[in-house]
Order: structure tokens, then C-alpha cells, then sequence
């Protein structure tokens, strides 16, 4: 078995597909709903607007075994632009799972970057261990918060479904990924039909809400992914009214840029660790790094778009 690095025209979609349906079955199993990505959805993440995507892949007579992504992300580092590589898609075949197949995809990943390269991911609690023998360091934790609708909405907010050409670049934010138009459309592909994005209009202020909705044990939630706006206020009930137009029980997101106290106000309460069936990490690396690099990806404006948790 050896590992070959493919782009994203040489890539079978198809192939990719089925070793995500094996070696995530049993997460069929799972309290919290599981979709699959389709070959033609798999294609349109890999053919981003940044540029050709990498795919690392090992076979076993002729079947493919593991395999591990790159992506490249338009991010910002302390203010400053750069190409970012997201690793994602990480996936090893049931019986070939404990022989270092993974080790080997992201080495040769690694590999054929250039030097000073950053390279970044969201690895679940399984998968960081993996990532730390390979230099990568923990960023930060992602939380989840949750606010119900029984708390209350605010009656004057006009929520809307509106389209997403009406979608706008997020304001600049020294660290992350670049929000662009590009991105958001590449991100959330409206021909999946998955995602939708809402008008708030509040108090004065406007807020684009892109969402979808995860059912837990039952239970329909919104999943806010991003939250868009000049103000960068969190729009609290007027948020909470958007369960009402989705028929959800409640919220579900990311704090982004606000903090506890910030969500706090707005009914937001964190999500304990055991509730959480997949708890996130954001880690990453620079290949070849040095004093004069700092990992500053703390204060990332994290969102859930940023990797669809759950």
C-alpha cells in the first residue's frame, strides 16, 4: 500500500463516498442526525473558489482504504491574508483501521505543501490525539450554546427566507476564515437545498442568518451556522424568533465573536461536554515553523459553517 496525492479533478467522488458511508456507520447509530455528503456535493466542496483541492488516498488492492483532505481557505493570522489549508474528510476503511494509514495521508499532505505552509483543522476528541503526535497544536475549543423559544421572542422583528444572492461579506475580522460572497455561496452550495438563509430586520438593524435544522433524540433544533451583520450584535430574540418560523425547539451555535457574558444576556447557555456526542477542537500547524510565527487562531471568529459540527 502506498499513499498518492490526488487534485481535485483526479479525485472519484463516487469512490470517496462509499468509504465515508463505511467507516462512519456506525454513527448511523448516533441520537443526533448523520448525512453522508452525495459524490456531486463531495465535487463541489473539493472545486472551491481559492483554488484545486488535495486529496491524500491509500489502496488495497485496487479498493480505497483511507483517505485525507486539503482545502484551501482564504484566512486571516494576526490581520494578516495568507492561503490556509483546512484538513477535513478524514476517513479509514473499518478493517484497515490501527495500522497508521491516517499518519501516512497527512504526511504526505504535508508534504507536498511549501514550506511555511499553515495548515488547520477541526479534529473531534477521537482524532486530536492523533493530530498532537504530528506537531499540531490545540487552538481552541469550539462551544456549543443553546437558547429556547420559550424564552421569548421579540414581536417587532420581521423574520424572512430570502435568497442567497441577498448574502453579504462578513465584516473584517483579524483572524479566520474570510467570509467573502465567494465563500459563503461555496460553503453552503444553495443547490444542496440543505441551508437556509433568513432576513432579520430589528430595531434599525439587518441580520442574514444561514441555518438548518438538526434533529436530536427527536428534537428539531435550529443549527445556526453564521450570523451576518455590520453591527456584529448577537440579535437575541429577535433571533429566538426564527424557531418559530422553522417550527424548532430552539438554537443551537457557536459563540463566534461574542462572548459568554454577551450570550448570556441574550439567553444563550453553554452546552456541557457530555452532552456533546462529537466535542470540536480547532488545531493547527505551520510546516517548518519558527519563533517568528505565532498561532494566534484563539480568537478565530469561529462559527459552525466554519465546519458544520454535529
Amino acid at each position: 500500500m502506498k499513499v498518492e496525492v490526488l487534485d481535485s479533478i483526479s479525485i472519484d467522488y463516487k469512490e470517496m463516498h462509499s468509504l465515508l458511508k463505511e467507516a462512519f456507520a456506525h454513527r448511523s447509530k448516533s441520537k443526533v442526525d448523520v448525512e453522508i455528503p452525495s459524490p456531486q456535493s463531495l465535487e463541489f466542496k473539493y472545486r472551491n473558489a481559492v483554488g484545486p483541492s488535495k486529496l491524500a488516498t491509500i489502496r488495497c488492492n485496487g479498493e480505497l482504504v483511507a483517505m485525507n483532505g486539503l482545502i484551501p481557505m482564504e484566512i486571516r493570522n494576526s490581520g494578516f491574508p495568507t492561503v490556509g489549508w483546512m484538513s477535513c474528510d478524514t476517513a479509514t476503511h473499518p478493517g484497515y483501521q490501527g495500522r497508521g494509514l491516517f499518519k501516512q495521508c497527512v504526511s504526505a499532505l504535508e508534504v507536498s505543501l511549501p514550506d511555511g505552509a499553515f495548515l488547520f483543522g477541526f479534529p473531534n476528541i477521537n482524532s486530536m490525539p492523533g493530530f498532537t503526535k504530528m506537531g499540531w497544536r490545540h487552538l481552541a475549543e469550539v462551544d456549543l450554546y443553546f437558547s429556547s423559544s420559550l424564552l421569548g421572542t421579540k414581536k417587532s422583528a420581521i423574520v424572512r427566507e430570502v435568497d442567497f444572492n441577498a448574502l453579504n461579506n462578513f465584516p473584517p475580522n483579524p483572524n479566520g476564515i474570510v467570509k467573502s460572497r465567494e465563500y459563503l455561496i461555496w460553503r453552503y452550495d444553495p443547490l444542496r437545498g440543505e441551508y437556509q438563509v433568513h432576513e432579520i430586520s430589528s430595531e434599525g438593524s439587518i441580520y442574514f442568518v444561514i441555518s438548518r435544522k438538526l434533529k436530536i433524540n427527536g428534537i428539531i433544533f435550529s443549527l445556526i451556522l453564521d450570523v451576518i451583520s455590520e453591527n456584529q450584535l448577537l440579535p437575541g430574540k429577535s433571533l429566538r424568533k426564527l424557531c418559530k418560523v422553522q417550527n424548532t425547539f430552539g438554537i443551537l451555535l457557536a459563540p463566534g465573536i461574542h462572548s459568554r457574558l454577551e450570550l448570556g444576556k441574550n439567553g444563550f447557555l453553554r452546552v456541557p461536554s457530555f452532552l456533546i456526542s462529537r466535542k470540536i477542537n480547532l488545531a493547527g500547524k505551520f510546516l517548518a515553523d519558527d519563533a517568528d510565527k505565532s498561532l494566534t487562531a484563539s480568537n478565530w471568529n469561529l462559527s459552525l459553517g466554519d465546519f458544520d459540527a454535529l
